[in-house]
């Protein structure tokens, strides 16, 4: 059965649909006095109430493809349509076309051409033939094969030497250059989002560039930003209905305190609905977009302000019984602006809920690691600890201990206090060669301090931990787990919890 044209995909449609030599049934080389007869003949064909009659008699059919409404209005839309000189491009001169010795029609088999070497052809109408079957097959560009050959041809032929290609009646080579830069437009307007990124990096990946190239990767920057700037209004709509009910919502550290529950939980949901269908599509686009580009830079900056913007709406919304429900939506979003800035991730993102509900897989934690940034090793200790998991946080300690030693010492002063706090932490598990790695490293640089008494060092330490202890002070810290240790042997417990 053959297709209709409004179900193609948008590149196709946006060449057939409303071409005018297509909807006539004459070639792009026809003029308006040709076209003005066909118009007279469909005239006549209605009269007679035959109309349908004309498409057997045209010979411009695409096999496969149902043919144009064909119709007295439609006949005077395609009249007044062929003064855009561009749609002379975007159809065949004859309705038979000679490639390698072979003959090919348009009711036939002309999608075969599609099949052969595209090269350099000198006929312009086999490339519309390559051009029109991948907008049909492959609408998504995935297909790179194909497409390198059709954007080679652009590059070589079409922008690189004109003088293979013969003027089609009044259009000329700006006209044949605005045709495809609409075709490719509204293909791009159609695409899945989370395939944006993508061709942006297949379009950008090329060895040359041309002004059709670069009008295609500007056509993708502004989609992008359209969908961020629309993903986001459903949230902002509510947003500003609540503080028009509640003036103070959205004022400091206080936002949607005086919120009802089921205001709160509608907050929540609509929250809950954004990230639930919009979260892969961002991420899908900021992964696959090309490093070292403008454009790259540009989004992870655009998505950020909205993460953000949807943090703090997440977190005045915590109120008691929505922690948990909240909370999981709240991860998805620590998770990419972890993903993105992970020196961040411990101060910026765990306000306002329970570490129990913020579930950041670990494979971001582990890219971290791979990527040698040492703040991976405490957030991944940090997990083990909040499951309970000693042997890998005991584990994971050591790894960092290793990775520790071997830096400079401008690097161990930035990153000492998160080292101490794992190695007091394999102490308090029982860790006898944390401990051992604990008391070479850090006990050995404090030995003026000449406590004994138990109670006395947990009077100390206590103090020093409440103070938020810098890191000269730090051995309070081991001097509070040792007194503890000492006096609680039986409950340990709660006391990870403490440091």
């Amino acid at each position: 059965m053959d297709v209709r044209i409004s179900s193609l995909p948008a590149g196709a449609k946006a060449i057939l649909q409303d071409n005018p030599f297509y909807v006539l049934g004459i070639g792009c080389l026809s003029t308006l006095d040709d076209a003005a007869k066909k118009d007279q003949e469909i005239k006549k064909l209605e009269s007679l109430h035959v109309v349908a009659s004309y498409n057997k008699k045209t010979k411009f059919n695409l096999s496969g493809i149902e043919s144009p409404e064909r119709s007295v209005p439609r006949f005077q839309e395609a009249l007044e349509r062929m003064k855009e000189e561009q749609y002379r491009w975007l159809w065949f001169v004859d309705s038979k076309i000679e490639h390698e010795g072979i003959e090919y029609q348009l009711e036939d088999n002309w999608r075969d051409i599609a099949k052969t070497n595209l090269n350099n052809s000198d006929c312009y109408d086999v490339f519309l033939v390559h051009l029109l079957v991948g907008l049909l097959e492959d609408p998504t560009f995935s297909d790179h094969k194909t497409w390198d050959d059709i954007f080679s041809y652009i590059q070589n032929v079409i922008i690189g030497n004109r003088t293979k290609l013969e003027k089609r009646g009044g259009a000329d080579y700006t006209d044949l250059e605005k045709a495809l830069l609409n075709v490719f437009q509204c293909s791009v307007f159609n695409l899945d989002k989370c395939c944006l990124g993508e061709l942006y990096r297949y379009i950008n990946s090329f060895s040359y560039n041309n002004e059709l190239m670069e009008n295609i990767k500007k056509c993708i920057t502004r989609e992008i930003f359209n969908w961020i700037e629309s993903a986001v209004k459903p949230v902002e709509e509510l947003d500003r209905d609540l503080e028009k009910k509640y003036p103070s919502a959205g004022i400091g550290v206080n936002a949607y305190c005086s919120i009802t529950d089921d205001e709160a939980r509608t907050l929540v949901h609509v929250m809950s609905d954004f990230f639930a269908r919009y979260w892969n599509v961002f991420k899908s686009i900021e992964c696959s977009l090309p490093d070292g580009t403008d454009i790259k830079d540009s989004v992870i900056k655009k998505t950020i302000e909205y993460v953000n913007y949807s943090r703090v709406k997440l977190q005045h919304a915590n109120k008691g019984c929505f922690v948990k429900e909240a909370g999981y939506f709240y991860s998805l979003i620590i998770n990419y602006y972890a993903y993105l800035y992970p020196e961040d991730y411990e101060y910026n993102w765990r306000d306002g809920f329970e570490a129990c509900f913020l579930d950041v897989p670990q494979e971001v934690f582990i890219k971290l690691i791979n990527t040698g940034k040492f703040e991976g090793y405490r957030y991944l200790f940090d997990r083990y600890q909040e499951i309970d998991d000693y042997k890998n946080a005991s584990k994971i300690m050591k790894e960092a201990y290793e990775c520790y030693s071997r830096f400079g010492r401008e690097q161990k002063e930035i990153y000492y206090n998160h080292m101490v706090y794992m190695l007091l932490a394999a102490d308090l598990y029982g860790d006898q060669q944390g401990v051992e790695i604990f008391i070479k490293e850090f006990d050995s640089s404090f030995p003026y301090f000449s406590l004994t008494d138990k109670e006395k060092q947990y009077e100390y330490g206590r103090m020093i931990v409440d103070l938020e202890p810098s890191k000269k002070d730090i051995v309070g810290w081991y001097w509070l787990m040792r007194a503890f240790k000492a006096k609680n042997k039986k409950n340990m417990s709660g006391f990870g919890d403490s440091l």
